[in-house]
């Protein structure tokens, strides 16, 4: 059989069932998925809420334990409620 052909040993119609019950189990596997993943990052979070407190009781940026390590880091972001006016400023002045 080439590529080309179709295979005749499916009908259409079962073809097309099979699509769909593929499509739907899908879908319903992406739904549990998504509701064990919920509860999984909300561990997560606890977890991370104690350790953080664990680091800054201990008053260092990192813990290092036989499991892994606890790193804390932070980032500063900036933004502009409105970057037309913001990178006017910076034509305008140079800076």
């Amino acid at each position: 059989m080439s590529e080309t052909q179709p295979n005749p040993n499916y009908t259409t119609e079962e073809l097309v069932a099979r699509y769909v019950e593929l499509r739907d189990d899908i879908a319903a596997k992406s739904e549990e998925f998504k509701a064990t993943k919920a509860a999984l990052e909300e561990s997560m979070t606890i977890l991370n809420d104690e350790l953080f407190l664990r680091l800054k009781a201990a008053g260092g940026t990192s813990l290092k334990t036989r499991a892994g390590s606890v790193i804390s880091k932070t980032t500063t972001t900036l933004k502009a409620a409105d970057t037309g006016v913001f990178l006017d400023f910076i034509r305008t002045t140079g800076a």
